[in-house]
Order: structure tokens, then C-alpha cells, then sequence
């Protein structure tokens, strides 16, 4: 259903789009918002009526794609503090040896949020475990259980 390579390059482009320069115009983020729940709807149309269901394959996360979306997000934090340094009132009023300051230690400072929000929050969604907890239960089960009928 469609090509993966390209809805993904899709995502990353509107995603960079709205966390670099979301700052300057926030009313911005609310129109993705309904553009991309329109856009989706389509896809939704596209994957059941069009292209019927794609065959289901197993993959661990999003691949490669992760660490762009991780480059957007390192990249978005320099260019907000840059924008918001340099363009917004009564800051960019400032002489250049404390904005400089002020961008360098907003920097470390948003980074570190990152980190932390990053060590806090788990990478696996609680059904996810709940999921894989229940196939290693059956995966058991049926070890032990060698004579059990499987149905084929």
C-alpha cells in the first residue's frame, strides 16, 4: 500500500517543518494538526479501498527513519533557541556577547530536558510488554506441551 520510503519522507519534512519553525507562527501547529488528520483519512481510504490490505511484516520500530526524526528534533533545538535569541523582543535588544550566552546556555539547557525526558519516558508502550509477556506464556506452553495439536 503505497510506498513506505516516500510517506515516511513525508512525515520527516511536515515534523521538521513544525518543530523548527513552529515558534515563529504557533497557529501553525494547529493547521498541520488538521492537515495531517485529512491526510491520513486519505491514506486510510488509500490502504483499505485501493491497495487493499499490504501484506503485514515484522519490523523493530521505524528503522532508519529514527535517527533522522532524532536529527530534526537536535537540529529544531538550535534553530528555536537561534530564532528566538536573534528575532524576539526585548532579546535580540541585547548586545551580541550575551545573546551569544544566552543561545549557548538555552542550548545546553533544552538538551538536557531532552536527556532527561528521554531517561524518563519508557521506549515500549505498556501493551507492547503486555504482548510480548503473553507470547513468551503461550511460546512456553507450548514447549512444555510437545504432543499438543497445532492447527495448521
Amino acid at each position: 500500500g503505497g510506498s513506505y520510503p516516500e510517506d515516511f519522507l513525508e512525515f520527516a519534512i511536515s515534523f521538521a517543518l513544525i518543530t523548527c519553525f513552529g515558534i515563529i507562527y504557533p497557529p501553525l501547529c494547529l493547521f498541520a494538526f488538521i492537515a495531517h488528520c485529512v491526510e491520513y483519512r486519505l491514506l486510510l481510504h488509500r490502504f483499505v479501498n485501493i491497495t487493499c490490505r499490504p501484506w503485514p511484516y515484522t519490523a523493530d520500530g521505524i528503522g532508519r527513519w529514527a535517527g533522522v526524526v532524532q536529527a530534526i528534533s537536535n537540529l529544531s533545538v538550535v534553530i528555536n533557541v537561534g530564532l528566538l535569541i536573534f528575532f524576539q523582543d526585548p532579546i535580540r535588544q541585547w548586545n551580541l556577547k550575551d545573546q551569544m550566552i544566552a543561545v549557548v546556555v538555552l542550548e545546553h539547557v533544552l538538551f538536557a530536558l531532552k536527556l532527561v525526558a528521554n531517561a524518563i519516558i519508557d521506549h515500549v508502550p505498556v501493551d507492547v510488554k503486555a504482548i510480548d509477556l503473553f507470547n513468551a506464556r503461550v511460546s512456553v506452553e507450548i514447549k512444555a506441551n510437545q504432543d499438543l495439536a497445532l492447527p495448521r
